[in-house]
């Protein structure tokens, strides 16, 4: 599908289209795989939740009657979620995109030579697609979003941006649906994206601090910023030069660590 002024028009050869079909299956193919693949990490993610309010017992005390409210509100959503991991919901959801989504591709090979130069084989990049005709959302406020593998947008994205939302795709696979409510959070918190620079960067890691420190957003923009800095651009957040890489690889390298 190509662009052209406000509307799309076909320009697809045979091969291309029978290409693109059999992108299609395959990927379907392995999202139903995954359905079982997954599970047994899934039922213990679950199960950890499950136990997660013991270990918050002593913080029941000292919070407010409204924090252990939405402390309570957001551990059922985050269970509920879980649950939904268990039944392949997020796979199915995806089935239904690589049908409906017809300019939906995979990463292109340079763009997972960016992506491995960070995250290493963290992310399963096979299973990654991306929409650059995101109709709804991404065209009227010009803004990239993830679904599961799914990287939508209206347009081409910054490599920068790319990064960014790798890192969502990387919460998924890490944690699963949970990080959709943790980073939409993120974004109604006073920090928001904005992770301090390289200052905070600093503080934080003479405390001891590591990646998941920081929220969800924040830490899309410090993997962001440290591939603006290594390729000779300035950051989003703080100034900061190529000798402030060895703080921002401290940081990097726990995407690697955490498997």
């Amino acid at each position: 599908m190509k662009l052209s002024g406000k509307y799309f028009y076909i320009d697809l050869h045979y091969d291309k289209l029978m290409q693109i079909l059999t992108t299609k299956i395959i990927s379907v193919f392995h999202r139903l795989v995954d359905i079982i693949r997954l599970l047994p990490i899934r039922i213990i993610r679950v199960l950890l939740h499950l136990y997660q309010p013991l270990l918050s017992i002593p913080k029941i005390f000292r919070n407010s009657i409204k924090q252990n409210i939405y402390g309570i509100l957001f551990w059922i959503l985050e269970l509920n979620l879980l649950l939904m991991d268990c039944f392949g919901i997020a796979e199915f959801y995806e089935i239904i995109l690589e049908i409906f989504k017809f300019n939906s591709r995979p990463l292109h090979d340079w763009e997972i030579e960016l992506a491995q130069d960070i995250f290493g084989d963290t992310i399963n990049y096979k299973r990654v697609r991306i929409d650059e005709y995101a109709f709804l959302g991404p065209r009227q406020k010009r803004f990239a979003y993830v679904s599961f593998y799914h990287i939508n947008s209206w347009g081409a994205m910054q490599n920068s941006i790319l990064i960014h939302e790798l890192v969502h795709v990387w919460q998924y696979e890490q944690l699963g649906s949970v990080y959709i409510p943790r980073a939409v959070a993120a974004q109604f918190t006073f920090q928001n994206y904005d992770y301090g620079g390289i200052d905070q960067l600093r503080k934080a890691f003479q405390a001891g601090k590591n990646f998941l420190s920081f929220n969800y957003e924040q830490q899309g923009d410090i993997v962001a910023d440290y591939f603006r800095i290594k390729n000779g651009y300035r950051p989003q957040w703080g100034y900061a030069g190529r000798n402030d890489l060895s703080i921002y690889e401290y940081f990097i390298n726990h995407i690697r660590e955490i498997e």
